[in-house]
């Protein structure tokens, strides 16, 4: 769609409708503040239905975005997609359709761009298709069948357009991975937990270190499915196959939280945007991103400014308990700072605990990227019924930023009892 502002001549939706449809495994964006264009991106393989495209219907004249990569979308779910007259780009990389099942798809007269990478089109059905798409100017056909001159043939008998075909090794023009990715649903774990790495491309070697330094490719031990983490650690993996450039690094930062409170009561409200799961959010082994755009953002962060982040939780049958840490985000440019202090008291009645250990966080400086940190706060082991922990937030932004003075948000996702 290029850097150029397009103009489009439809209505905006309803922002209330476009927030509603927002959940857990769809996200609905407005594609610029001033534009009545949306897009709309869809994640999360187990869960998908293609009832999730129908209930789009309130808003299917301003969809020009879909991002389905990934999804178990099959050639009889395209139909319901070719209601979205304003398509301009639809992504259905590695999904289950086939070249047959595009011509569902032929109305879409605005569409431009259109991923079908890892998918199973074949040359004779994709010759016949596309032809019908008369405003398509991409079409990617990466990792299927297609034969390095079938694609030469497409790309021939179909000027217009450009077919963005496989990697085709000559020595000359290595390409470089994309990063392994993580297989692991939660990176929180009581004892144990098995690492589990990802890479899309088949046949290449995973290096990882678990000390923070980055991995090379001779050194660093290779993933082979049999690592077991019994420590919080911080995971650092690069991919690295023949004739191609090595990946960037990828970072997985991973949690040991031994044990979970059997209640936690709030003694303060938390923040009025910043609810996520209320007294739950700390112990649900669900971690928030940074990003405002995602779902993980909106629904796992607790937040508080004016009061202190305070609860007390119980353990029915004591536990002995060393350490106790918290996950945060920082984001000095929006006013999202480190706790100014954390205290953790505890005991077996719930009226006489004592401070088991008092933290403070380092602050960031001016201009410092957006980052997610934990902290944690070691102490002698205490068999303890009830730990208090409050989090103080920030009295006062400093100096040189433009909201000085003022108090600063906290935000924490989960904590981590061991």
């Amino acid at each position: 769609m290029g850097n150029r502002q397009e103009i489009f001549d439809f209505q905006a939706a309803d922002a209330e409708t476009v927030k509603e449809l927002n959940n857990d495994y769809r996200t609905v964006a407005f594609l610029a503040s001033e534009s009545p264009a949306l897009s709309v991106n869809i994640y999360n393989r187990n869960a998908f239905n293609a009832k999730q495209l129908d209930e789009l219907d309130e808003v299917k004249k301003q969809i020009v975005s879909l991002n389905l990569n990934k999804m178990p979308v099959k050639d009889e779910d395209l139909k319901r997609i070719s209601k979205f007259e304003n398509l301009r780009k639809l992504d259905l990389n590695f999904t289950d359709i086939t070249a047959d099942g595009l011509k569902n798809l032929t109305s879409l007269k605005h569409l431009q761009s259109l991923t079908l990478s890892g998918t199973k089109v074949n040359f004779k059905d994709l010759q016949a298709q596309i032809p019908a798409f008369k405003n398509l100017k991409t079409i990617s056909v990466w990792e299927t069948e297609l034969t390095q001159p079938e694609i030469a043939q497409l790309q021939k008998s179909n000027q217009k357009l450009t077919i963005i075909g496989g990697f085709k090794d000559d020595g000359k023009s290595p390409l470089k991975l994309n990063p392994p990715q993580i297989k692991n649903s939660s990176t929180i774990f009581a004892q144990a937990i098995p690492l589990q790495l990802k890479h899309t491309i088949k046949g290449v070697e995973m290096r990882y270190t678990t000390d923070g330094t980055e991995p090379d490719s001779i050194n660093s031990p290779i993933f082979d499915n049999k690592t077991i983490l019994k420590e919080s650690a911080t995971i650092k993996a690069k991919a690295f196959k023949k004739g191609w450039y090595g990946s960037d690094v990828a970072t997985f930062d991973f949690f040991k939280s031994t044990y979970k409170p059997d209640s936690v009561n709030l003694l303060f409200p938390l923040n009025r945007v910043h609810q996520a799961e209320g007294a739950q959010t700390f112990f649900n082994h669900k971690l928030g991103v940074i990003g405002a755009n995602n779902p993980a953002w909106a629904n796992n962060w607790a937040g508080e400014k004016d009061n202190n982040m305070a609860f007390l939780s119980e353990f029915k049958k004591p536990v002995m308990v060393s350490s106790v840490g918290l996950h945060y985000m920082i984001e000095e440019d929006t006013g999202i700072f480190p706790p100014e202090e954390v205290e953790v008291w505890g005991g077996q009645n719930p009226d006489k605990l004592k401070l088991l250990v008092k933290m403070k966080a380092p602050m960031p400086a001016k201009g410092d990227k957006p980052v997610l940190k934990s902290m944690e706060g070691k102490f002698k082991p205490e068999t303890v019924s009830y730990l208090k922990i409050v989090a103080k937030p920030l009295s006062k932004i400093p100096e040189w930023h433009r909201n000085s003075g003022k108090k600063g948000l906290l935000l924490v996702d989960e904590m981590f009892i061991n």
